[in-house]
């Protein structure tokens, strides 16, 4: 499957990322890992096919995900996030203050550990519960830039789904033929509205300069009747009015 491109300058997250946060917290959090960020496990997998001689050996390679750890309580304590591209990873949990630092560790001696750093992020005070993208960075490859969204409301509960608006538009959705206003980073809960396995449409329409509302994109999407849903309305990068939806399965309970 061909994931989405990313728009990787939203002034909208990236407002989210500088703003400071006081005090300890508990701060629950999932993983979403948007294709082409660095992968070092990948790329050493590559170069060992490359070099090899065994020429019947010459498939395509399994995907290996990149190692993505946080210490789960700012200090020595190591946890390794269960993460693959276009896919979201479980809840992870972190206790402290300050920003959430990401890092791989490695051995660069017989004993000595060291944390090569992948990224960091702020989530605001008032994210209860976080999603983190993790995009591809293109003045750092070896890192990622992370951008939280509030997920707060993603105690989703079964049947349910999450429309998330991370562009800086209004736009008008229509979700499985209910209407729904989602100013710029805002977020609704709707209901799937379906008593067994089927495909919905879903609907984006935006003002143009005139102030009409225009349909901008429509896709299918199959949903089962107690799927919980996280639906991210995007830009495709330099392009204001082509919306894209990306729909995530919350992790089932």
């Amino acid at each position: 499957m061909n994931a989405p491109r990313f728009h990787p300058i939203w002034l909208l997250l990236l407002t989210f990322s500088i703003l400071s946060v006081e005090g300890s917290r508990v701060l629950p959090f999932q993983v979403y890992l948007w294709p082409g960020g660095p992968n070092p496990n990948m790329e050493a997998r590559l170069r060992a096919q490359a070099s090899s001689t065994d020429y019947d050996s010459m498939v395509m390679v399994e995907y290996v995900p990149p190692t993505i750890q946080f210490s789960p309580t700012g200090g020595e304590e190591v946890e390794t996030i269960r993460a693959a591209e276009s896919r979201l990873s479980p809840v992870y949990r972190y206790e402290g203050e300050g920003p959430l630092f990401f890092f791989r560790e490695i051995q660069s001696g017989e004993e000595v550990v060291r944390r090569v750093p992948l990224g960091s992020v702020v989530v605001p005070e008032t994210i209860e519960r976080a999603l983190l993208l993790f995009m591809p960075n293109p003045t750092s490859p070896d890192t990622f830039r992370i951008y939280p969204i509030d997920n707060s409301l993603s105690k989703t509960k079964p049947g349910e789904a999450c429309l998330h608006n991370v562009t800086q538009s209004e736009i008008g959705c229509l979700f499985n033929e209910e209407q729904v206003l989602l100013g710029p980073g805002e977020q609704k809960i709707v209901s799937i509205g379906a008593s067994e396995r089927i495909t919905i449409v879903v609907r984006i329409a935006a003002q143009d300069d005139d102030g009409d509302w225009k349909q901008r994109h429509a896709r299918q999407l199959s949903v089962q009747p107690d799927d919980s849903l996280t639906i991210l309305i995007y830009n495709k990068p330099e392009k204001a009015n082509a919306f894209r939806i990306l729909k995530l399965e919350n992790p089932k309970q």
